[in-house]
């Protein structure tokens, strides 16, 4: 509805130019308004035949010689039926001020000559291919940027799909190692891991979740594995600021923490970890620190073989594009991982 109204504004201040006097106001006189009433009609004529019919079918296909005869034909016919409408119902003397379509004063026994105003049909032909390219060209942006939502939008899923199974093939190993050990504690670490379930079933489909739910999840993770690993030390967790306060995607930087027992434990090294978490307002800065076993100094190697990690990275490069940094190190025999977000 609002592009018919915008077209109708449009001609309706080009019928009415001719006729603005200072201050505003609008006085129409006889032949005056004849001839540009034809006038307006013909040249919306033109330009509606050339922007539905002829741009589409022969413009935009490169059919370009026939687009440009059919223009031609168009514009020389509206502008001599125009022509020959005004000198059939307009009756002015030699003397008469000229008008947009006749040009300078003629003898009134000369007979039609739709040159005097082709130019106009020309100009309007013109601007109907300008306005009609133009809004293909938003159509086309548009319909690039839904599909590249839409790719973006699958993309993730994809990539929590992928999180999910890597994630409990790991728990579920830890589990085994309970089992097998006939710890008084495998109860409770059941109890825990159904927890880490029910975080995934009911809030890893949503698109936010409160940043204390996935803090909570990884203590949950962090709980089991001191049972997996024999040599883990305590791991110290700092947190400054209310986690209840922000939001983030679900699983966000908990692959972090999973690479962190999955390529730092060792049975014959201590593994030590230190988790540090800064919440300000609309940012959060994560930091962890693990030790490193012997062999395992390489940042490339460590990274490389963690689907999670990966997944987390190209999760950020779509979530918060320019909105994020990630350093990776390794300094004194341990792994760093440095995320800050803008949460804005």
């Amino acid at each position: 509805m609002v592009t018919p109204l915008l077209h109708f504004a449009a001609w309706m201040i080009f019928y009415l130019s001719p006729f603005l006097e200072f201050p505003l106001n609008i006085v129409i006189r006889g032949d005056r308004a004849i001839m540009h009433t034809i006038l307006t009609i013909s040249l919306a004529a033109v330009f509606y035949i050339n922007f539905f019919w002829l741009i589409p079918k022969y413009f935009k296909v490169r059919k370009f010689l026939l687009y440009f005869l059919l223009a031609g034909f168009f514009c020389f016919a509206f502008a001599l039926a125009g022509d020959v409408l005004i000198g059939n119902f307009t009756h002015r003397p030699v003397e008469t001020e000229p008008t947009l379509l006749s040009g300078p004063p003629i003898e009134k026994n000369r007979g039609p000559d739709p040159w005097r105003g082709i130019s106009f049909f020309a100009s309007i032909t013109i601007l109907s291919i300008g306005i009609r390219m133009t809004l293909e060209w938003v159509k086309s942006e548009q319909i690039k940027k839904e599909l590249e939502n839409d790719k973006l939008k699958a993309e993730l899923v994809a990539l929590k799909a992928q999180i999910n199974p890597h994630f409990f093939f790991n728990v579920m190993n830890s589990l085994c190692s309970l089992a097998r050990k006939k710890s008084d504690d495998t109860e409770k670490y059941i109890i825990k891991l159904s927890e880490i379930f029910r975080y995934n079933l009911t809030d890893l489909s949503q698109d936010k979740v409160s940043l204390q739910k996935e803090l909570d999840f990884i203590n949950n993770y962090i709980d089991i594995q001191h049972m997996r690993i024999p040599k883990l030390q305590p791991v110290k967790i700092e947190i400054s600021g209310n986690p209840d306060t922000i939001s983030i995607e679900p699983m966000l930087i908990f692959p972090f923490v999973e690479n962190t027992f999955k390529h730092g434990a060792s049975s014959t090294q201590p593994l030590i970890v230190n988790i540090r978490l800064e919440i300000m307002k609309e940012k959060i800065h994560f930091r962890i620190e693990n030790s490193i076993p012997s062999g395992r100094q390489n940042t490339e190697s460590i990274e490389s073989s963690g689907i999670g990690h990966q997944n987390t990275r190209r999760r950020l490069d779509i979530l918060y594009p320019g909105k994020h940094s990630l350093l990776t190190a390794v300094r004194n025999n341990t792994y760093i991982v440095d995320l800050n977000l803008d949460l804005s």
